[in-house]
């Protein structure tokens, strides 16, 4: 049996809207009570994709595939995250105009690098002989109380020695900043650099 022209033309561009309606990965859903109101579902790819947050962190010891074992990173409201490269992070799946807070700790071996070689390195700077740069500073800063000093060689060495269990500071690392608080608007947004800190391993 023979269709008309017209009809068959009608056949093919009903088939192109449906085609083109379904194929894409993103659908659209009205709401049942408000005509103005509607649900996007999206496919986690296009949620990678999306505008986000992405930011670096350096550590003073390991390469990033050795640290980030020991690394925790918590976020208040909750969201996804990937590591994109090496040391490269992206935060996704954000809700625009939320006020997210991501938040860094470390954990892992007390002694991680750690030698006596690092020792005299911190006792050097003690007595004058050589300055300790401001990240070497902060891990030489064992007992956390804010400067370096003769108590800082005795808490390291007794880790070294089998004689405490952990340093002062009661963690293994240290994060500049801890903590990093921002508002997500919807657009791409880089939040720098967060150094990891080793703790005890000033050389």
């Amino acid at each position: 049996m023979k269709y008309p022209l017209t009809l068959r033309v009608c056949v093919l561009f009903l088939a192109f809207i449906t085609l083109g309606l379904f194929g894409n990965s993103t659908l659209l859903a009205q709401g049942p009570d408000d005509n103005n109101s509607s649900i996007i579902f999206t496919s986690n790819d296009n949620l990678r994709s999306a505008p986000s947050v992405i930011f670096r962190i350096e550590n003073t010891l390991t390469p990033p595939s050795e640290y980030f074992e020991y690394l925790e990173m918590n976020f208040f409201p909750p969201s996804s995250i990937e590591q994109i490269s090496p040391g490269v992070f992206h935060i996704y799946d954000l809700s625009p105009f939320n006020t997210y807070t991501l938040e860094f700790k470390g954990n892992g071996p007390m002694l991680l690098g750690v030698t006596t070689a690092d020792i005299s390195k911190i006792l050097r700077h003690i007595l004058g002989f050589g300055a300790l740069d401001p990240d070497r500073l902060i891990a030489a800063d064992a007992t956390c109380d804010g400067r370096v000093s003769a108590a800082d060689l005795v808490d390291i060495r007794k880790v070294i020695l089998g004689k405490a269990p952990a340093f002062g500071c009661g963690v293994s690392w240290k994060f500049v900043p801890a903590s990093s608080e921002f508002l997500y608007v919807g657009t791409t947004i880089d939040l720098g650099t967060i150094k990891a800190i080793k703790i005890g391993h000033a050389n």
